[in-house]
């Protein structure tokens, strides 16, 4: 009833013409951002991995891919060792106020952040305990712990607050990493 009543009051060429000068005055522009944030990580090789041909390694991920996409499989379905890969992917990270510097295995198939492996957690003045614990079991490792709320520092100009972080009290199957 509104909708009529509105088309009636104005023909449709005028309706479209106001709405179309409406538009125009609007600033539709993208911002551009004075800052560009980078975040720095490192390639490793393992040099305890159990197969050191990095080509032959290759060659078994993109098969594996390969052999998931034709049995319509999703790829991240599939698991390996992370201690027996060849190259791993490393970034240095703040952890607490001050800062503790931790060097993390960046892994994109996790959401958990935890320390401990090799660097135990270090409590400062922004940690806060949660009262929980955490476990969490990979296709090649595992670890347990404690939950911290924790101010973490990917750049001077990338902070995280509150991030939830594991502090590790046990941890199997990263021994193999040069982290």
């Amino acid at each position: 009833m509104i909708k009529s009543e509105i088309f009636g009051m104005f023909p449709s060429k005028i309706f479209l013409s106001i709405v179309l000068v409406l538009l125009s005055t609007v600033n539709a522009s993208p911002q551009r951002r004075e800052t560009v944030l980078t975040l720095s990580f490192t390639t490793r090789m393992n040099v305890r991995a159990n197969d050191l041909n990095i080509a032959a390694a290759d060659r078994a991920r993109a098969q594996a891919m390969l052999d998931a996409s034709t049995t319509n499989k999703r790829a991240s379905s599939s698991s390996f060792s992370i201690a027996d890969a060849v190259m791993c992917y490393t970034t240095q990270v703040g952890i607490g106020s001050p800062a503790t510097q931790y060097t993390l295995l960046i892994d994109t198939g996790s959401s958990n952040t935890w320390v401990g492996a090799k660097t135990a957690y270090k409590v400062t003045s922004t940690s806060v305990d949660t009262g929980h614990t955490v476990s969490v079991q990979y296709g090649s490792g595992s670890f347990s712990g404690e939950e911290y709320l924790d101010t973490v520092t990917l750049s001077s100009d990338l902070v995280i607050i509150q991030q939830s972080i594991g502090s590790a009290s046990q941890s199997q199957g990263f021994n193999n990493l040069q982290v």
